[in-house]
């Protein structure tokens, strides 16, 4: 009865937010603290759960939980906070106790957690050291599950990396791990393992193969259907994600009906009208040009958004409509939203700037806390223990000026280089048209061409006489020349034109190959008129708002061109220096 009526007043304080307190007031009622109370309350109240497990190791509240299992809590509630160095630290005292060491179950449990946690910090060598381990561990024991957890946790470690023949392997290992089991848990696990496995895919531009996942992860799902034990709206969510994951595939992948089917029964399911749903679905929804469907899920998750604004979920929101407004030509709102994308990611760059100094101050904060948990053991510790801790904030304090400067050093350095290879590259192709211009003149005085570099042939000569058109008639300088247009005014075959750019010009579509064209004349701009404002140039260019503009220029060339119209400006007032030479 005792149990049960601490119960009531620790979930009723949760209500009036005050969980330690309430503890407090019961405490006389000789009520003891259970696992139990705090894996209901961890969730929702993390920091009130540290202080009871904090007041229950000093026996301040009685307890029934052992030692062990209060580190463990302490990592779930870490885990939520997104307090990773302190859950790390939990997790590895964890593992220097005889009563986790010892014991095969509790310590494969406190690997994989550590092996998580130093995936999520990108500590990649010591991660795929920590994830070996645990699948020794998990095969010993016969853990099927918890090898392919650790198998997908090493692919992922492995893709950070760059690793991706390696990354592939460890997802395939994992899904031959599971993919015949007939548990209901290894299943849904299975179906996590498939998820992450098409996002590796598409990630790196193999679409087809992230779509045979997903047909494989569509199997999975039915059979799961159609066994006991999923709960309640399981099968119904696993077929959302995996429809708006598979439409938007599938529409990359040139098969806009099997798209088109596969989004209708999307929207039969009642994923499909919750707010996590109806974000899935906008991405697809922009990639079939549907620009109104798209517009009003996305205004209804904006309008839904709860909690802070400036962040990343938000910022996609604002990019989205943005980008649903254009699509329906309506630039008007569009510019606006993009404007707000503008103050929301500057507020965000500010916030994670100031971040890093706020994540060591709360790592000093959690290290008095731990010294206060000392304190109670050894009275004659603390002054020596809070002196180190200030020398190492001090330290990290520092470390961190010294990293931010030394980064903006080689940003600058980085963009310096970049800057000159963008020079050296137009050089390049300006001197590369002239000679292939001249191969056709060459040939036809009876001279043999012996540049390796230059290709005479019927097909090369369409490309150059196509080029010549192009460039000469600045035909790329209209914001809204069509591929028809194109075709027409060069006399190119519409299915020669896309051979012809890869082949030649090293761009995938028609649109890529004339960006390309407007970023050169953009760039000899900035370097003629440093003057000119960004936008002017932009719009010149035949670019149809200046974030396109930047979004190319980016992409193509590694910076952005405030950034490459900084690098000119300062060359240039080098120079003046040096032509006005030293004065008297």
């Amino acid at each position: 009865m005792n149990r049960i009526f601490c119960s009531i007043i620790i979930l009723a304080s949760v209500i009036s937010g005050d969980v330690t307190s309430a503890w407090a007031a019961n405490n006389a009622a000789s009520g003891i603290l259970t696992e139990q109370t705090i894996r209901q309350l961890y969730i929702e109240h993390p920091d009130s759960c540290l202080d009871l497990l904090d007041k229950a190791e000093l026996r301040k509240i009685d307890t029934d939980i052992p030692v062990f299992k209060m580190d463990m809590l302490r990592a779930m509630c870490y885990e939520i906070k997104g307090d990773y160095p302190e859950k790390e630290r939990c997790v590895r005292r964890l593992l220097e106790e005889d009563s986790v060491r010892l014991v095969a179950d509790r310590r494969l449990k406190v690997t994989v957690m550590l092996a998580g946690v130093l995936d999520r910090q990108n500590k990649y060598e010591e991660g795929i050291r920590v994830c070996r381990e645990a699948i020794d561990l998990a095969r010993k024991s016969g853990k099927k599950k918890e090898e392919a957890e650790m198998l997908s946790t090493m692919a992922r470690i492995y893709a950070g990396m760059k690793s991706t023949g390696e990354a592939e392997k460890c997802f395939r290992q994992a899904v031959g791990l599971l993919e015949k089991t007939d548990d209901v848990r290894e299943m849904s696990y299975l179906s996590t393992i498939y998820g992450e496995f098409m996002t590796f895919l598409t990630d790196a531009g193999r679409i087809s193969d992230a779509i045979d996942v997903g047909r494989n992860r569509e199997a999975l799902i039915d059979r799961m259907s159609e066994l006991p034990g999923p709960p309640p709206g399981y099968i119904d969510q696993q077929k959302g994600f995996l429809y708006a994951k598979m439409s938007l595939l599938l529409s990359d992948d040139g098969q806009p009906q099997e798209a088109a089917a596969l989004y209708d029964k999307y929207c039969l399911l009642d994923f499909a009208n919750t707010y996590t749903g109806r974000i899935f679905s906008v991405p697809y929804l922009l990639k079939a040009k549907r620009y109104s469907d798209a517009l009003r899920n996305n205004e209804l998750c904006i309008r839904e958004f709860a909690g802070d604004t400036i962040c990343y979920d938000y910022l996609g929101l604002l990019q989205n409509q943005s980008e649903a407004y254009r699509g329906l030509k309506n630039y008007s709102s569009a510019d606006s939203f993009m404007q707000r994308c503008y103050a929301v990611q500057d507020s965000i760059y500010r916030r994670e700037s100031e971040s890093k100094a706020q994540e060591y101050a709360a790592l000093f904060d959690s290290q008095e806390k731990e010294l206060q948990l000392t304190e109670e053991r050894a009275q004659s510790q603390r002054k020596t223990i809070l002196i180190v801790s200030s020398l190492i904030l001090i330290v990290l304090l520092l470390f961190i000026l010294w990293v931010t400067f030394r980064n903006l050093r080689i940003t600058k350095e980085r963009n310096r280089i970049d800057a000159q290879r963008i020079d050296e590259l137009l050089s390049q192709k300006e001197k590369l048209r002239k000679v292939y211009a001249a191969v056709p003149t060459r040939e036809a005085e009876g001279e043999t061409t012996h540049d390796g570099n230059a290709d005479s042939s019927e097909e090369y000569q369409s490309f150059i006489r196509m080029e010549n058109l192009i460039v000469e008639n600045q035909l790329f300088l209209n914001p809204r020349i069509s591929r028809e247009e194109i075709l027409k005014a060069t006399g190119i075959g519409k299915n020669v034109l896309v051979p012809l750019l890869k082949k030649y010009a090293g761009s995938t579509n028609l649109s890529d190959y004339i960006n390309r064209l407007r970023l050169e004349y953009a760039v000899r701009m900035i370097k003629d008129n440093k003057n000119f404002t960004i936008d002017y140039i932009a719009e010149a260019s035949g670019f149809n708002s200046r974030s396109t503009f930047y979004r190319v220029f980016q992409n193509v060339y590694g910076m952005t061109p405030s950034q490459y119209l900084e690098i000119l400006q300062e060359q240039g007032t080098k120079q003046t220096e040096q032509d006005s030479g030293p004065t008297l």
